[in-house]
Parts: C-alpha cells; structure tokens; sequence
C-alpha cells in the first residue's frame, strides 16, 4: 500500500511540475502553449479527441513508470 502512495504522490507532483511549466509557457505565448498541449492549431479551440489523447499518453506514461518502479522493488527485495 506504502509502493502505491508513493507513486500517487510521486505521480501528482510531476503532474504539478508540469503544469506550472506550461502555465509559463501559456503566460509569455497562450497560442504556442495551446498548440503544444492539446495539439491543434493556435486558434486556441480545444479537440476533445485531441486532450483525450493528451490525458492517455499522460495516463499511459503514469502506468509504465509505475512498473518500472515496482519492477526495481521486486528486484532489490530479492
């Protein structure tokens, strides 16, 4: 229970890290920043296919960290 905590928190304060990245990158050029994380044009309209891929990837990327780690914790408890 104490592995799943841990990636939840390590999980949430990438998440966190990455949003205040982009939020100053929103702030300098909102355009840029819109294209970049949604993935559309820069008239700033969001495609909600284009942030479900968004939220995938992150979500798939979230899952494969999680495996690794659990991957070295059965490793170094052997």
């Amino acid at each position: 229970m104490s592995e799943v905590k841990d990636d939840f928190r390590r999980a949430m304060h990438n998440g966190v890290k990455e949003r205040e990245k982009w939020c100053k990158v929103f702030e300098k050029n909102p355009k840029k920043a819109l294209k970049n994380k949604v993935g559309d044009d820069a008239t700033g309209i969001h495609d909600e296919t284009a942030s479900d891929a968004v939220e995938s990837e992150a979500l798939s990327r979230s899952r494969k960290a999680g495996r690794e780690s659990s991957g070295e914790m059965s490793n170094s408890t052997s």
